[in-house]
């Protein structure tokens, strides 16, 4: 059944007179039943890093500015995969205050986190190997630099969904 524009059809007054319920010829009811695709859990032994750590970073909002003039925040946990029940062997957060959320502060930012992340990490022969961000506009140009400068394989969700990248959304 072809889509009706709303409001051409006799059937469409009775239609919502009866609580819309699904129909086919309802461009309201079609669009309301697009559902993204399931999220399904990753096994974490198929995303190990080998020896490496897994930095994953996202944004949060645009907050009213600080005393400083911060209004986005950079959250980024590391973690690895090295235990044999597959769960992450270690974790740790960051976040850094931004002004902005253009690439040359994020660059500075994750350049920072990495830094610290070598002076305060226990294991000094360990390092981040895997970079994994969703898609945003930020971390391209100089963070992808960046990346590659650090020897870091850079992924991301394919878009934006909150549920592929649950590690750092949940912080």
């Amino acid at each position: 059944q072809p889509l009706v524009p709303v409001g051409e059809q006799v059937w469409y007054k009775t239609h919502c007179l009866r609580g819309h319920p699904f129909d086919g010829r309802c461009d309201y009811c079609v669009r309301g039943r697009l559902r993204d695709r399931a999220a399904r859990r990753v096994d974490p032994a198929a995303r190990a890093a080998g020896d490496g750590y897994v930095l994953s970073a996202d944004f949060t909002g645009v907050h009213d500015p600080d005393i400083d003039g911060h209004r986005v925040a950079l959250v980024a946990t590391v973690h690895s995969y090295g235990s044999d029940d597959g769960h992450p062997e270690a974790a740790y957060g960051f976040v850094a205050l931004l002004e902005n959320r253009k690439a040359t502060a994020v660059a500075s930012a994750l350049d920072d986190f990495d830094l610290e992340l070598q002076r305060l990490g226990s294991d000094k022969a360990r390092s981040v190997i895997r970079f994994h961000t969703d898609v945003d506009k930020s971390f391209m140009g100089k963070v992808q630099k960046l990346a590659v400068r650090k020897g870091w394989v850079q992924t991301d969700t394919g878009g934006y969904r909150s549920r592929a990248n649950s590690i750092v959304e949940r912080r």
